[in-house]
């Protein structure tokens, strides 16, 4: 170490930390191949801890301030761009590098002209519609619109330790009297109240409890545990399929703020159940959206079924609007990409896109998250394959356009605009805003979009890599059914980053390698049970 990085290592005696890496390999893998790996060995006198310890999340002043830090504003990152650069050109070494390898680096930022797609057109319950307007925001025509499917909830459930019988009661309250202005109907539940809050307890509650004919379980815990949230869910999902929804007692606020919660709770709960809440125009006839993710377990240690997994997840919707979807996961080899259970899962969604139907859909637009540059050869190779051979499988006959969206979020690419009343004035771009030239890969079908409104920091756009596409479809047709499909992610009344059904993927994913460890019953597949 003294002569390779003139570090003097002051404790010889000290035990090495020892880090497990994986050797990358381009191309499909064989089944029985087993992933390379090596051991490096690090000291650690020279390793320094990353991220936040729980006292540094609990410090409300800490993390305030740290959020300022990281929002920048889209001036100041503008003006940090261009001073970087200017570094770079007045380095005499790194002139010297740039120039060895043909490479000038221009003083500004490129301007260049962009589209900006229209505000949708958010349809409610009743047939009413609210723009979401510029900033893509319809946070506030949730509480006075009807949801488009509202359920009628009469048999169901709630377990409370005795802590919070009080809260329960309010919130009860809150549900029955906002959930009719919005379409949801509750009727009193089964109140169940347990002297104590262990973990044995709610399961034994639940055991008891869920019987047949029970349509939701609310249970309220007084603080996080991640071990009960898991047993909870997986009583609910694997043993006794039943729509779950748990509530912190700290987010059960007195006054006002309870009916906000209550509202958002009862959308989310409406959601479990199967109902629609919200929906945009598509003018595409019998289309599917698909989305797809995958979850890795980070720690890679455990002794359950699907500890150290990876779990891929695909979602598809089932209807016109978007407004249902059916689900299939599978778990994978530790730390795979590429989904290689695809075909299975996806034949799966065909057939219960007929059953809902009675008709194939003949366009699919799938999103896929979580790929990077150097993988989107080896997708094309596997997942696409997969689709393709899905679709055969099905029927020889039958031939759906696919739209294959690879959907990246890390990107460095920034985009501003500049405020007509002042050229000095650099802003985010808004929502729908969309660049698919000059600074796009001229190998690829690509464009960037931002779909989400950001009022703090830098907005980032999000990358997306036309990576197969046998429809007749144009560009913008294409740009503006990603836009679309950033609508309706039941669980926030705006845009996300990312279109839905790959929301829905990522947190399918999530909920059944982190939390569940095993695949969840097939009677909650045609649910959102979870959000």
């Amino acid at each position: 170490f003294k002569n390779t990085y003139n570090l003097t290592v002051r404790d010889l005696e000290q035990p090495l930390l020892v880090s497990k890496t994986k050797a990358r390999k381009q191309g499909p893998k064989p089944t029985n191949e087993k992933e390379s790996s090596e051991f490096v060995y690090l000291i650690p006198e020279l390793c320094m801890l990353t991220g936040l310890t729980d006292d540094m999340v609990k410090d409300f002043r800490l993390m305030r301030e740290l959020h300022e830090h990281c929002r920048v504003t889209p001036k100041k990152r503008h003006e940090g761009l261009l001073q970087f650069v200017e570094n770079i050109r007045n380095c005499e070494e790194a002139t010297r590098l740039l120039g060895y390898w043909g490479i000038t680096i221009d003083n500004g930022t490129v301007n260049i002209d962009a589209c900006k797609l229209t505000p949708e057109m958010i349809q409610f319950g009743g047939d009413a519609t609210v723009s979401a307007g510029d900033q893509a925001d319809f946070k506030q025509a949730i509480g006075h619109n009807r949801v488009i499917g509202g359920m009628r909830i009469e048999n169901w459930v709630m377990i409370t330790p005795k802590s919070l019988v009080s809260k329960a009661h309010a919130f009860l309250q809150a549900l029955m009297s906002k959930g009719p202005r919005i379409g949801i109907m509750f009727k009193n539940p089964k109140l169940v109240e347990m002297q104590t809050d262990r973990t044995e307890d709610y399961i034994r509650e639940l055991k008891r409890n869920v019987t047949s004919g029970v349509q939701l379980v609310v249970t309220l815990l007084s603080a996080v545990r991640e071990d009960r949230y898991n047993a909870i869910k997986k009583l609910c999902y694997v043993d006794s399929p039943v729509p779950s929804q748990v509530v912190l007692g700290n987010t059960l606020k007195e006054g006002p703020k309870l009916n906000s919660v209550a509202v958002n709770i009862a959308l989310q709960i409406n959601a479990k159940l199967g109902g629609e809440l919200w929906a945009v125009k598509i003018p595409i006839k019998k289309f599917m959206a698909v989305g797809l993710d995958v979850w890795h377990d980070a720690a890679m240690r455990g002794r359950s079924k699907g500890a150290g997994k990876s779990v891929g997840a695909v979602v598809g919707s089932t209807n016109a609007l978007c407004t249902r979807w059916h689900s299939k996961c599978a778990f994978q080899r530790p730390h795979q990409e590429i989904v290689d259970v695809l075909q299975s899962c996806m034949i799966g969604i065909l057939k219960a896109y007929y059953e809902e139907n009675n008709f194939l859909p003949e366009t699919i637009f799938m999103y896929r998250d979580g790929v990077s540059d150097g993988q989107l050869g080896l997708v094309q190779r596997t997942e696409i394959e997969q689709f393709l051979k899905a679709f055969e499988t099905f029927s020889p006959d039958y031939k759906p356009s696919l739209i294959y969206n690879i959907v990246q979020k890390r990107i460095n690419t920034r985009l501003f605009v500049t405020d007509p009343r002042s050229k000095d004035q650099i802003l985010n771009p808004g929502p729908g805003t969309v660049v698919d030239h000059t600074v796009t890969r001229s190998n690829l079908y690509d464009f960037f979009l931002v779909s989400q409104s950001v009022r703090q920091g830098t907005v980032t756009p999000t990358h997306y890599v036309v990576l197969y596409d046998n429809s007749k479809y144009t560009p913008h047709q294409v740009q503006l059914m990603a836009y679309k499909t950033c609508h309706i992610y039941y669980n926030w009344p705006g845009t996300v980053r990312v279109p839905a059904p790959c929301m829905y993927a990522h947190k399918l994913a999530y909920m059944v390698g982190q939390n569940l460890k095993v695949e969840p019953s097939n009677l909650m597949s045609d649910r959102l049970f979870y959000l």
